[in-house]
Formats: structure tokens, C-alpha cells, sequence
């Protein structure tokens, strides 16, 4: 999984983790390129599609950092009120599920559970309200990607699709 065909100011945008002592942070898609690389090196052979799958939502776990509230945390310690970003990683997700569904197949409902373990990597999963009876997007999930910002949603679409490509 490369870069290869993404902006670099999409990459430049969003920091991945607060700035080093010399003011330099790590790339939040740098991160998730990391990750995904270490994926493919320790995953256990898999038929095809599932290690895609696997690789894909490792790439992505951590898409929520593609977002204006994280990013402002990072630079001036402003709280996320609207979600964490593993929160935001899962509502992503499901906002470009239709994307995603090619890769990963099964039911929107299997789907879903997947994107909650991919974002709760950080040992519990986001636990948002995020869906009506009907399986609708609504309320906090809505306020997440509104806090999120109208950027980011367009730049974690970027993100997938490079991913999906790779």
C-alpha cells in the first residue's frame, strides 16, 4: 500500500500524532501506511479476499484522525467534544461503506461489526450511538462527521479509495 496518486497536502494535513520537541508530527495516513505494512508482514496466510479485508481495516483503523477536531487537539489542545478519534473512525467507515463493501462483501450489519473492531483498537469499541432501527445514520454519528468537518470527509474518501487501489 503507497502513496502513489495521493495529494500531499491531504497527507501534510492531518497529523497523526502530537508534534516531536522540533514542532514535527507523523502523518496520519503515514501512520496507517505503517500499520498496514506490519499487517501484511505478521497476518497469517488468509485466502485472497480476507487478507485484503484484514489489511484494509488495519490500513484504516485510525481513518478518524483524518479530522478537524483531532487535528485542533493536536495543535492547541482543544477537546473533542463530538467523538474520539477511534469514535470518528468508525462513522467514517460506515459513511463510505458503500466504498468498502466491494473489498470486505457479507451484509452491511457483518460490515459494521467489522469497522466497530477495526476503531476500538484502543481496547473497547466506540460504543456511539450510531444508527436508528433502520440502520440510518443519526444523531451522534452525524454530529462526529459534522465536527469532523466537511474536508475531512472528502480527504478520508481519498484515503480509502488509495487503499482500495492498493
Amino acid at each position: 500500500m503507497e502513496t502513489d496518486g495521493m495529494d500531499q497536502g491531504l497527507i501534510t494535513r492531518w497529523p497523526g500524532k502530537s508534534p516531536d520537541a522540533e514542532g514535527i508530527s507523523h502523518a496520519a495516513v503515514l501512520h496507517m501506511l505503517d500499520v498496514a505494512a506490519v499487517a501484511e508482514i505478521l497476518a497469517p496466510p488468509l485466502p485472497h479476499p480476507l487478507r485484503q479485508g484484514f489489511l484494509l481495516l488495519a490500513a484504516l483503523h485510525d481513518l478518524g484522525k483524518v479530522n478537524l477536531a483531532f487535528r485542533a487537539m493536536l495543535q492547541t489542545g482543544t477537546p473533542q467534544t463530538a467523538g474520539r478519534h477511534w469514535e470518528v473512525t468508525e462513522a467514517l467507515l460506515r459513511a463510505h461503506d458503500a466504498r468498502l463493501a466491494g473489498v470486505l462483501g457479507a451484509s452491511w450489519q457483518v460490515r459494521h461489526e467489522l469497522y466497530a473492531a477495526s476503531a476500538g483498537h484502543h481496547g473497547r469499541p466506540p460504543g456511539k450511538e450510531l444508527q436508528d432501527r433502520r440502520g440510518q445514520p443519526w444523531g451522534q454519528w452525524q454530529a462526529m462527521l459534522a465536527a469532523a468537518g466537511p474536508e475531512a470527509a472528502q480527504d478520508a474518501a481519498a484515503v480509502s479509495y488509495t487503499h482500495l487501489r492498493a
